[in-house]
């Protein structure tokens, strides 16, 4: 019997900050794990989530708002991170050390699309301000928000494991108490029987 091909979800932002150390870990358990095994699929977390309890993936990983909790998915948080503000350097809110969600009343947002759970941090933290924010686009293509935001046409809100190499953009932390926080995790259905592949990833993402 040939060996199960798994379906992985990979959301753009996790994949592109962990899936170098998965293929480098992969190296180094060659004789369990196989890549033609591995089909990815690529979306925003709160897509894959109903397409992992829809039994269409086997594994995914998620980003959450918080610590996540599910009756049917077991979930293994691998990461913690902050939300921050990705905004021109042209842009003059860029020379402070720091901001308050409130500043950010007056700018254009733009933001990854519904399917990123990057928008109910950004409605959390605007119902508490007390202001609804003024978006100019809504994306799925995180290179292409990052253009955007160099170009000065909006600011957004990213976790802060999301890397940019652009010398103009600024990255800078947000101060406000409380506020929502960034969980990536691994997560599969309770009664998914993990493959070697499977369990490798689990394994690499756990340490």
């Amino acid at each position: 019997m040939p060996p199960r091909t798994s379906t992985i979800g990979l959301p753009p932002i996790l994949k592109n900050a962990y899936f170098t150390k998965i293929a480098i870990a992969a190296r180094e358990f060659d004789r369990q794990f196989n890549i033609n095994n591995m089909a990815i699929y690529e979306a925003g977390s709160n897509y894959l989530k109903q397409a992992l309890m829809a039994g269409e993936i086997d594994i995914a990983l998620l980003g959450a708002l918080n610590m996540p909790q599910d009756d049917e998915l077991l979930i293994i948080p691998f990461i913690r991170a902050n939300f921050c503000v990705y905004i021109s350097k042209n842009n003059p809110l860029s020379k402070k050390s720091h901001l308050y969600f409130s500043d950010l009343q007056k700018q254009a947002f733009v933001a990854l699309d519904s399917s990123f759970v990057h928008n109910q941090a950004i409605k959390k933290m605007s119902q508490q301000a007390g202001f609804r924010p003024k978006y100019f686009m809504k994306t799925n293509d995180i290179h292409f928000l990052m253009n955007l935001i160099s170009e000065n046409l909006g600011i957004a809100i990213l976790t802060d494991i999301v890397k940019t190499t652009a010398s103009d953009i600024v990255v800078l932390p947000l101060l406000d108490e409380p506020q929502p926080f960034f969980t990536g995790s691994i997560a599969f259905r309770k009664n998914h029987l993990l493959t070697n592949e499977e369990k490798m990833l689990v394994d690499t993402l756990s340490k």
